[in-house]
């Protein structure tokens, strides 16, 4: 699952070119629709949402991990798309 947000994207720009840095990253199991990163240039953490249509029902850890199974048991790749 991707996930974006333009606070993510100006942290990312804030490095010096080529620079990665560890972030610690937070969720909560029951809406995986939202992750939590810590900035440690701001000293809080970043809401940072999935790139997926906000139109469609959001998803909870469990169910993420019932759609991979059953792509795995049908041997179809696995994406963004196909976990929804």
């Amino acid at each position: 699952i991707e996930y974006d947000s333009r606070e993510l994207v100006e942290l990312r720009k804030s490095l010096p070119d080529g620079d990665k840095i560890r972030v610690i990253i937070r969720r909560d199991p029951r809406d995986i629709s939202v992750i939590f990163v810590y900035s440690p240039f701001h000293n809080r953490h970043i809401e940072v949402e999935w790139t997926y249509p906000k139109d469609k029902p959001r998803m909870n850890l469990w169910q993420q991990r019932a759609a991979r199974r059953r792509l795995e048991e049908f041997r179809r790749p696995i994406d963004q798309d196909a976990l929804m």
